[in-house]
């Protein structure tokens, strides 16, 4: 099984832990299209995005916008090599991190459960993270969202917060992650054929000295 997509990769720097607690804002009133994965999602108003990768290996960074996100959040898809559950990958993934050897960190699971998203299996998973030593030491919270779209293909949201934010960040997370939907693939390529006759209905309608003011 591969975790190269988003369970194996290396967390980014954890959010800084000094600042006093707040509520998170509430998500978008849409959805956002994630196409190259098959889902919409309503992020958390305000978001931030980046694409990185195309294809199979297509991958969106989620962050707030503001100069120290409480969050961050990597959107990407998850190609097993058999069939199996969302459960089962999550079982995987904590076996494989348990026996790897790392004298100076401490992994720990946090909270997990499995349950149907609009009749497709899912599972979520939190862990306890803490590298490094002394002032190098990062005390981080993981999360692992899973959702099964095919029988060997996932939807994964992997999240990385801090300690100190894990109570008043998750709910909102968590709200985010159960708003994802997967239309049907004509209505997606619908979606993206009205967009580009409208972008070709607006550039037919400028001639050339609005182009040169555009």
């Amino acid at each position: 099984m591969s975790y190269n997509i988003c369970l194996g990769q290396s967390a980014p720097t954890a959010p800084p832990t000094d600042r006093p607690a707040q509520a998170p804002a509430a998500l978008d009133a849409a959805p956002t299209d994630f196409e190259l994965l098959g889902v919409r999602m309503r992020l958390p108003a305000g978001s931030l995005t980046r694409n990185e990768g195309t294809g199979k290996s297509a991958t969106w960074i989620i962050t707030e916008r503001q100069e120290s996100p409480r969050y961050i959040l990597r959107l990407s898809k998850l190609f097993a090599s058999a069939p199996g559950s969302p459960g089962a990958q999550i079982d995987e993934f904590v076996k494989s991190v348990s026996e790897r050897p790392s004298p100076n960190a401490v992994f720990a699971v946090r909270s997990r459960k499995e349950f149907d998203l609009g009749g497709r299996p899912a599972g979520l998973l939190y862990t306890s993270l803490r590298e490094g030593t002394g002032e190098d030491e990062v005390n981080a919270i993981q999360g692992y969202f899973i959702l099964q779209v095919a029988p060997t293909e996932f939807v994964v949201v992997s999240s990385l917060l801090a300690e100190s934010d894990f109570g008043t960040t998750v709910p909102l997370l968590e709200e985010c992650f159960r708003s994802i939907e997967v239309p049907d693939p004509a209505q997606l390529e619908g979606s993206r054929v009205e967009r580009m006759q409208r972008g070709v209905h607006l550039l037919g309608g400028l001639d050339e000295d609005a182009l040169r003011r555009a």
